[in-house]
């Protein structure tokens, strides 16, 4: 099956057979496209889902607490994320859609207010803000909340930043090359820290090791491809390390970094 600009991938069990599948959002075509894996690095593609236009990221979780993976397009022009439910064979419902703010790029998820449901969290780079949506555990979602005064966020990742258990947000910018890490309170409410550093036209890596508390000490800067875009962390050679790739827009080539830290 042929894709129209495919955007971006995103991986899950999708027909429960313990094999990874992946989930292609196309921004041409405004659709999803699932391929299921063999479990040998091969995949045969499945069905196309209509999920609104311009789609630029997508991402993977259960929505409906029904123990199956859902998928999450994110609509770049017309300002909504979608969500479409998994049956757990491989196949899913219509899209249900929920506003977010202009032209959002990136979409992320995780559990904000501590109520062990999922939440949706997205960058919106049209405008300066990134929308929070706190999930009900049943498809649904409260109204966003925005967090403003962010100067064109591009990308928002999740993790606990400083180790007190609630999940923060790092988002970049464009417009002014910053990085801005917002302190989760546990109850879908965020402090805003701002740290500045050059990276999108720099053609380099900028490294902030973390301090444990939310804050950062040393920055280690890396060569890159050319204009460096989105930044992805794991674990890459299983040595229990955290390493990180990136996608070099300008050089069409993915970066690898290898952590050699102690």
């Amino acid at each position: 099956m042929s894709s129209n600009s495919p955007r971006t991938v995103a991986v899950g069990d999708f027909n429960q057979d313990n094999q990874a599948d992946a989930v292609v959002a196309n921004y041409g075509d405004g659709n999803v496209i699932v391929f299921f894996g063999y479990g040998d690095g091969s995949f045969v593609s499945g069905a196309s889902y209509a999920a609104g236009s311009c789609l630029v990221r997508v991402a993977v979780g259960d929505f409906n607490e029904d123990n199956r993976l859902d998928i999450v397009p994110l609509n770049y022009s017309n300002g909504t994320v979608s969500v479409l439910l998994g049956f757990g064979n491989g196949n899913f419902s219509s899209p249900n859609n929920f506003s977010v703010g202009n032209y959002p790029y990136t979409v992320a998820t995780g559990n904000f207010n501590q109520d062990g449901m999922l939440d949706l969290a997205t960058a919106n780079c049209g405008g300066d803000g990134v929308s929070i949506l706190l999930g009900y555990g049943n498809d649904q979602f409260a109204s966003q909340m925005s967090i403003t005064s962010l100067n064109g966020p591009y990308s928002v990742v999740v993790a606990d930043f400083s180790r007190d258990s609630l999940l923060d947000l790092v988002v970049t910018t464009l417009a002014d090359s910053s990085i801005i890490v917002l302190l989760g309170q546990g109850n879908g409410s965020f402090v805003k820290n701002s740290i500045v550093i050059p990276h999108y036209y720099a053609n380099a890596i900028s490294v902030l090791v973390g301090s444990g508390n939310g804050t950062v000490g040393r920055l280690v800067s890396l060569t890159s491809g050319y204009t460096p875009t989105i930044a992805i962390v794991g674990g890459v050679n299983l040595d229990n390390r955290i390493d990180f790739a990136v996608a070099n827009y300008g050089s069409s080539t993915v970066g690898i970094y290898l952590n050699t830290c102690a």
